[in-house]
Parts: C-alpha cells; structure tokens; sequence
C-alpha cells in the first residue's frame, strides 16, 4: 500500500492543472444521481445506477465503489440505524457509535466483496496509469464507505482507522492534480475536524504523527462539499449536521436538515432528525408538530414513507410529549408504540422503556416496574435489559 501512495502522490505532483477532469461528465452524472437515490431512500433506483456504471465500463471502479455506499446504507436502514449521524457517509472521522448493528453473513460478503472489488480494479488502474484521477477518487471513495462500515457496524476501530487514513491521503493526491475537484475534500474536512476535537488527554497523539487540524476550517471545507460537490454534497451536509450538534450549534444544524429535506422530500430520517434537533433546543412543540407531519405522511402512504412502521413515531411522539410536560399524553402515544400490530421489536423495547419512565414521574411506580420487567424479560436490544434492570432499581427522575 505504501507503494501505491507513493506513486499517488509523485503522479498528482506533475498534474497541477486546476481543471483536470477527475471523471467523465457522464459517469459524474450517473454518481450523482445514484447518491441521490440513496438518500431519496429510493434503494431500488440506487443500485440500477450502480448497476448500469459497472455494466457500462466493466473495469471502472466507480459502480463498485457506489454499489459498496449503497449496500451501506441498506444495512443502516434495515438495522433502524435511523439518525442522520449513521446513515451520513464517510463519518468515520467523526466520532463512532457505541452500537453496532447486525448484518447476515450473506449481506456482509457481499459488501465486502464489492468494496474489495473498487479496491482491486482501481489499484489496476492506477498500475497501468498512475495519473487516473477517476481511479484514485473511486479508491478513496471505496476506503472510506468500507472504513464507515467497519466504524459502525462492526465496531472496528483499527482497521477503519487504516482504511480512512489511506482516503485521506488518496483523496488529497486528487486535489493536488484537481483542486476544482471539492468532492475529494469531504475526508480532509472531516479529518481536520476531528484532530482539533480530540481529548486533552490524548491530544499528543495526532501532534506526533503529524497531523494538524481545525474545527473552522474543517466545516469549511465540508460546507465548500456540501455546496459545490456533485457526489459527496449530501454526505458532506450530513455530516455538518453531525458537528453541529456536537457544538451545540442546534439553528444550524436544522439550516442544514431543512436544506436537506427540500432536496430529499421522501426522506423521512430528516425530518425526524429535525424534530431530534428541535428537542435539543428545549422547543419540545416544535418536534411534535414535526413528528405529526410525518406520521400524516405514513397514513396518507406518502412515496417514501411506506417503509416507516407508525410505531416509530408514536415512540418519538411519546418522548417530545414528556419533554414538553404533558405526561398523560406522553403514555397514549407510548402504548401506542408498544401495542402497534407489525411494530419493530426494537422499537416496542424503547417504548416499553419509555413508558415506564412515564410512569415513574407519574408516580405510578407499579406500572413502571411492569414495563421494566417486560423489558428485562425480552430479548436484548443494544442494552435494552441493562437499562431497564437498573430503572427496576431505581426509579426515573427526569433530566430537565
């Protein structure tokens, strides 16, 4: 690997020209739209296009390297992987879930052998012609989808990390040759993020192997993405959601989701990370009317909001009710949740959980603990039995 860098970066040194053209207007437009289609949740539409980039040019690797984003985000969805912080691209930099969601060996080999597929016809590629400014990008594009699926489906620290610092440099040998190119500073804006917010504690360790970073200048360059990139715009957007959360910079961060959900009106999770955001911001009214529009939307069987189960929303109903100080109907909406016919397992443990914290500031420490045992008896989603042993133990105080 470090002879394929090394040929990156001597190939990018000699290309300076600002208008080197990375990819093919036409293959541009086929990327473009099938990130589209991802994030329409039109996943169908998604994987023709890759399907029809591969088919077209057996040998490019640019459809295997979107193929791989897109079997990516299947998985988040069919996980209920349902913020914008795990369904975005390439956060890899950016912080990691402490969950991880379980993916068939079936689907995880196929994944696995697409994205290795991108990895191995671009590094041809780059062996026969060291200047492919179209191979280099598809490789860093592969790495990077590949190292956002270890982070967060596997809980793979190490080798996300080697697989992102290899699309980091990839990915800036690209704009060495084609500084025009703004998709390929999505990783360098992430990463120059991500080093100027780590713990005091380990703040050496980037110093010492030579990185430098900026949180300012890091959404820099992911806005420059989110607004001038033609495949990455919306991952770069996503990702600007996430850090602006993370620096309590809530009015930005619903800018940027209301500017999302213009572009991708059949994408539900925008607006349900809307309404999340709206709840940071102690406007508990606000997400209500939020989740309401969206569940007008299941019932009405609006395009793209088939695959959204209305026991989900009446589990966030519940929550932002509580929020707003209206216990009584934060309990209708949360048995909803738990009694909706064809309702998500996951989604009625959280309810269960839910609803006894209700209870608890109800007072009505019983029926709290029934919902407790349900959980604890059941089987475990992502700690669900933890955190209903210890509310048995200890009755629910809110946070506010």
């Amino acid at each position: 690997m470090k002879r394929v860098l090394r040929a990156l970066l001597v190939a990018a040194a000699w290309m300076t020209s600002a208008r080197a053209q990375v990819l093919p207007p036409a293959r541009l437009e086929l990327g473009r739209q099938a990130m589209n289609s991802i994030y329409d949740l039109d996943y169908a539409a998604a994987e023709r296009i890759c399907q029809q980039l591969i088919q077209t040019d057996p040998g490019d690797p640019l459809g295997y390297a979107l193929l791989a984003r897109h079997m990516w985000a299947v998985q988040l969805h069919a996980g209920q992987g349902l913020t914008i912080d795990r369904f975005s691209g390439s956060a890899f930099y950016t912080g990691g879930q402490d969950q991880t969601i379980t993916v068939s060996e079936q689907a995880e080999r196929r994944f696995r052998d697409t994205a290795q597929n991108a990895v191995a016809l671009a590094r041809a590629r780059l062996n026969r012609n060291a200047g492919d400014l179209g191979a280099m990008f598809s490789l860093g594009l592969a790495l990077q989808t590949r190292a956002s699926y270890e982070f967060t489906m596997k809980a793979g620290w190490w080798s996300a990390f080697r697989d992102g610092e290899s699309a980091l440099k990839i990915h800036r040998s690209v704009l060495l040759a084609a500084p025009s190119f703004v998709d390929s500073r999505l990783v360098q804006g992430a990463s120059s993020y991500a080093v100027a917010s780590v713990p005091l504690t380990i703040s050496w360790l980037p110093f010492v192997l030579g990185y430098r970073g900026s949180k300012e200048s890091g959404k820099r360059e992911l806005e420059m993405v989110a607004s001038r990139g033609v495949i990455l715009a919306d991952d770069a957007r996503s990702i600007l959601v996430l850090l602006h959360c993370e620096d309590l910079e809530y009015d930005q961060a619903a800018r940027d989701l209301e500017q999302l959900g213009r572009k991708h009106p059949r994408n539900y999770l925008i607006l349900l990370e809307l309404a999340a955001v709206a709840l940071r911001q102690n406007q508990p009214q606000r997400a209500i009317a939020i989740y309401r529009s969206v569940l007008a939307k299941v019932q009405d069987k609006v395009s793209g909001y088939a695959s959204l189960h209305s026991s989900h929303v009446y589990l966030r109903l519940g929550v932002a009710a509580r929020a707003g100080g209206d216990l009584q109907s934060s309990v209708q909406w949360l048995v909803r949740a738990t009694d909706g016919e064809g309702a998500n397992l996951k989604v009625q443990a959280a309810a269960r959980l839910e609803l006894g914290k209700t209870y608890d500031l109800l007072g009505e420490r019983m029926a709290a603990l029934k919902q407790y045992r349900a959980v604890a008896d059941a089987e475990d989603f992502l700690g669900s039995r933890k955190e209903a042993r210890s509310l048995m133990c200890r009755r629910f105080q809110s946070v506010r």
